[in-house]
């Protein structure tokens, strides 16, 4: 039998006859996901090493017949680039009904990174995959508790926090279900849950009261600054939040940013080759997405600054090219950004190839 400690924070709509939130289950995850069944089982390791130790989560997928190293070897797809992550082929259907899962998610994390980053680095990872796959229920380990040896109540409010956060009304992650491998975790489990339940939970998109953010790398801040400067030439009385401290690494991405993104009118990412080496601008990223479903309207205007390679979960929408850096381009993508907040554009119809470059190719 399962102990079941169930949170759920989401509105008690069922989906697809289960109902959404998230819950923590005492056992063996490769032996107890049957009776609950999920779309893909979510497993960590440093990059390209995928041994089976004894106490890890791939160790007890090996001794239940799934090879991680192999099937890293003809990855579904590869989201390293961008979400840390890649996503296996489906598993033989007898197999996936045994276990309870159809496909091993591996997310691949940094060894110098912090906790409070690897936990955020999930949450992107799992909204990149359930942006691009039918993937609406994840399993997974307590995180970070087994091998990594962080206690359970470090981990638990960063965790929970990340979570909810990718799933806001608009997402398309509905059920994660969290493995508990030793019985004295629980009653931490139960307090840092009555804990987090204690704080508010925002339900509902805010009314706007923000035109724009600007989403941008410090290494890239002039050209930042140049689009700053072109928007309110172009349109004196736009609000425009932009954030000129130096977040990176080992800083907590905070509720100031979340809820700026959530009361902003447009989004504008300056894609760069910098901008997805860092953990907080793919958060950003990833909460405006989240934005953009809930809204579900065009919410997300990218500035192209260099040639980046744009994987399928960053071409769900149109993008100004204004690559090299070129001033000039910036300037016409703030005219059309000015023109977007008037009216004069109308909103986007959503483009699968994200190819339509306005003219400024």
């Amino acid at each position: 039998a399962l102990t079941m400690i169930p949170f759920e924070f989401l509105p008690p709509a069922p989906t697809r006859g289960v109902q959404p939130g998230i819950s923590f289950v005492h056992g063996d995850l490769t032996s107890i996901l049957a009776e609950s069944p999920v779309d893909a089982l979510l497993v960590s390791a440093y990059k390209d090493d995928y041994t089976e130790t004894p106490s890890s989560l791939i160790g007890a997928l090996g001794r239940a017949g799934v090879s991680v190293a192999r099937l890293a070897t003809r990855k579904a797809d590869d989201l390293r680039s961008v979400g840390r992550c890649w996503l296996s082929q489906p598993l033989p259907p007898e197999q996936a009904t045994a276990l309870g899962f159809k496909r091993i998610l591996c997310f691949e994390r940094e060894a110098e990174e912090s906790l409070a980053d690897n936990i955020m680095a999930i949450g992107q990872a799992l909204s990149i995959v359930v942006t691009t796959h039918h993937v609406h229920s994840i399993a997974m380990p307590l995180i970070t508790t087994g091998d990594q040896g962080y206690a359970v109540a470090e981990v638990m409010p960063p965790l929970l926090e990340t979570l909810t956060r990718h799933m806001r009304p608009g997402s398309r992650l509905q059920r994660v279900v969290i493995g508990v491998y030793q019985a004295s975790d629980i009653p931490v489990i139960r307090e840092q849950v009555a804990r987090f339940r204690e704080r508010p939970v925002v339900t509902a998109p805010r009314k706007a009261d923000h035109d724009v953010f600007i989403s941008y790398r410090q290494t890239d801040r002039d050209a930042a600054d140049h689009l700053f400067d072109a928007i309110l030439r172009a349109r004196p009385a736009t609000d425009i939040w932009i954030d000129r401290r130096s977040l990176e690494l080992g800083h907590k991405w905070n509720d100031e940013i979340a809820n700026a993104i959530d009361r902003a009118r447009l989004f504008v990412p300056c894609y760069s080759k910098d901008y997805f080496r860092s953990a907080i601008c793919r958060e950003e990223l990833t909460a405006a997405h989240i934005r953009r479903r809930a809204l579900n309207k065009s919410f997300i205007i990218p500035v192209l600054l260099d040639d980046v390679e744009l994987t399928s979960f960053h071409q769900v929408t149109q993008y100004k090219d204004s690559r090299t850096y070129d001033k000039a381009k910036l300037t016409e993508a703030a005219q059309f950004i000015a023109a977007r907040l008037d009216g004069d554009i109308p909103d986007w119809e959503f483009r699968s190839d994200g190819c339509e470059r306005c003219g400024l190719s």
